[in-house]
């Protein structure tokens, strides 16, 4: 299977990937960030 064919023939844009990845991310890090916010303020 080639997924540089799938990608062409779906056409999806690079902004989803982008999205998909930083959601991925982003996620456990604001998950982090906000645990040590908390750890801070106490």
């Amino acid at each position: 299977m080639d997924l540089s064919y799938f990608f062409d023939a779906t056409q999806v844009p690079s902004a989803t990937i982008y999205a998909f990845l930083l959601n991925l991310v982003g996620i456990p890090l604001f998950f982090i960030v906000a645990g040590w916010l908390i750890t801070r303020m106490k």
